[in-house]
C-alpha cells in the first residue's frame, strides 16, 4: 500500500508570505473546517509565512483566525456548507482582513468566495486545486492557490510501478518533489516572484521551517 500525504504547510508558507506582501489593511485572515492536522497544516504554514514576511520587512501584518503558538482559531465545525463559508469570511472581513484563506472544503470555500466577491476589496487564496481553473467565477479575486498536485503524485507512482521501483509505505509530497506548490502568480511584481523562489529553495534546503 502506497500512503500519500502532502506537506501543505510548505506551500501555505509561500502563500502567507505573498498575502502579507499585498495586504493594504495590514491584516490577513484564515479559517478552517475542523481542528485536524490536514487542516491546521495549511493554517500553520500560512501564519508562519506571514511572520517571516514581518521579520524580513520589519512590518507587523496580523493574522486573524489562527494563533499558531496557542493552536487556537476560527473553525466552521465541518466542511459543509456555503452559508458557513459566508459567515466565516464575513467575520474576517469585518475584522479588517483583505486576504482570506478558507481551509474548509469546496462548499465552504465557494461560500467564502461569494462573500468576498460581494463585499469587494479583498483577495481569496484557493486550497487543494488551482481555483482559477476549478472555480473560475472567482478569478478576479483569486490571489493564488495552495495546490496538492495529485497528477504529479499519480505519475510518480505509476512510473515507480512501470520501472519495478514501487514500494509501499508513507510518501510525502513536498515542494522538492513538485507535489505541492502555488498556482500561477504571474501577475505579481518580479521582485516578489524572485523572493518566493528564494524562500522556496530555502524551505527545500531546510533553512526555513514551515511548521511550529
Amino acid at each position: 500500500v502506497w500512503v500519500q500525504e502532502y506537506a501543505t504547510d510548505q506551500a501555505a508558507f509561500l502563500a502567507g508570505y505573498l498575502s502579507a506582501s499585498v495586504t493594504k489593511t495590514g491584516k490577513v485572515g484564515v479559517f478552517g473546517g475542523i481542528d485536524i492536522p490536514p487542516v491546521t497544516s495549511f493554517m500553520d504554514g500560512f501564519t508562519l509565512g506571514v511572520k517571516y514576511y514581518n521579520q524580513q520587512k520589519g512590518t507587523n501584518v496580523k493574522v486573524i483566525g489562527w494563533d499558531v503558538d496557542k493552536h487556537e482559531g476560527l473553525f466552521t465545525g465541518g466542511f459543509c456548507c456555503s452559508v458557513e463559508g459566508r459567515q466565516a469570511a464575513r467575520q474576517l472581513l469585518d475584522a479588517g482582513a483583505d486576504v482570506i484563506l478558507p481551509v474548509a472544503g469546496q462548499s465552504v470555500g465557494i461560500g467564502a468566495g461569494a462573500e468576498i466577491q460581494e463585499q469587494g476589496n479583498a483577495w481569496i487564496v484557493g486550497v487543494d486545486t488551482d481555483w482559477a481553473k476549478t472555480n473560475p467565477e472567482f478569478e478576479d479575486i483569486i490571489l493564488t492557490s495552495i495546490e496538492k498536485r495529485f497528477d504529479v503524485s499519480v505519475t510518480q507512482t505509476s512510473n515507480a510501478i512501470a520501472n519495478n521501483l514501487f514500494s509501499g509505505g508513507y510518501h510525502v509530497g513536498t515542494l522538492k518533489t513538485g507535489e505541492v506548490g502555488l498556482s500561477s502568480t504571474n501577475k505579481l511584481p518580479a521582485e516578489i516572484q524572485a523572493e518566493l523562489e528564494r524562500i522556496k529553495a530555502e524551505i527545500i534546503s531546510g533553512k526555513i521551517k514551515t511548521t511550529p
